[in-house]
């Protein structure tokens, strides 16, 4: 069996938290300014809740 090499890359991480208190707001909103940090290198992630 031939030995594979690991390749760890880390990245930093930002959260996306949209909605909550008595405003609607869909994760969709707000596309163009996550799509600009993950093109910068950051990971993102996006979650909506509501209160």
């Amino acid at each position: 069996m031939k030995k594979v090499e690991s390749i760890v890359l880390e990245f930093p991480l930002v959260i996306f938290v949209t909605g909550g208190g008595f405003f609607l707001s869909p994760k969709y909103n707000y596309l163009q300014q996550r799509l600009a940090l993950a093109e910068s290198g950051y990971v993102v992630a996006s979650i909506e809740y509501r209160v």
